[in-house]
């Protein structure tokens, strides 16, 4: 293996759990009654109608996408409160976000490959982040729209990679490892998500 390529939003960093945490601390403008149970019970429907939006708008601000999502949760009601929930969440969302630990705990073992992240976030976004850590000088960002195999396509041919020779680490089985799946990459699924993978139905009994 030559080369490690990174999905980075739900895979490097640790936006999943400070998206949920941002979401809750915003509703505590308009649903301070409710207990913090409660509470973030809702800020999950809100992150499932987050997830969904990104996929459908992937050339949508994120602050388009909250406005939006908060809109079919909440409709018309909190209109005149949303910019200020917005800045609660995106403020939040900034101040918490950062790489996972397990990741630059064993950083000395990554950097030997060649690394690269293929994202549709903003590549100043990202190279703020590895910056925190020392450790930007280590990657090269291609950003893309996602599904996309032209983009792993270039990945190999700018840097005379073969398939065999690259492995693709991402949190989403469409967006990210199949693309690389059906160019004849090895995959990794990195997800808090998953209590189990099965590639078939043999021996299920033992999961269930």
């Amino acid at each position: 293996m030559k080369a490690i390529i990174f999905d980075f939003s739900g895979t490097l960093d640790n936006l999943d759990d400070v998206r949920l945490s941002a979401v809750e601390h915003a509703l505590t403008e308009i649903r301070g009654d409710l207990s913090y149970e409660e509470r973030l019970k809702e800020a999950k429907e809100v992150i499932v109608e987050i997830f969904r939006l990104d996929l459908e708008m992937q050339s949508a601000s994120i602050k388009d996408i909250f406005y939006k999502a908060l809109f079919l949760k909440y409709g018309y009601t909190i209109s005149d409160k949303m910019e200020k929930l917005w800045q609660i969440y995106y403020s939040y969302r900034q101040t918490h976000r950062g790489l996972l630990e397990s990741f630059v705990n064993n950083f000395p073992l990554i950097s030997k490959y060649k690394l690269f992240i293929l994202t549709r976030s903003k590549e100043e976004t990202i190279r703020e982040l590895l910056k925190k850590y020392n450790i930007e000088e280590h990657f090269q960002i291609y950003r893309t729209r996602k599904p996309s195999t032209e983009t792993l396509t270039l990945i190999m041919y700018e840097h005379s990679l073969k398939p065999e020779e690259c492995i693709m680490v991402g949190d989403d089985v469409i967006l990210d490892l199949m693309p690389a799946k059906m160019l004849g990459m090895k995959t990794i699924l990195r997800s808090g998500y998953v209590d189990y993978f099965i590639p078939d139905f043999n021996n299920i009994d033992g999961f269930i």
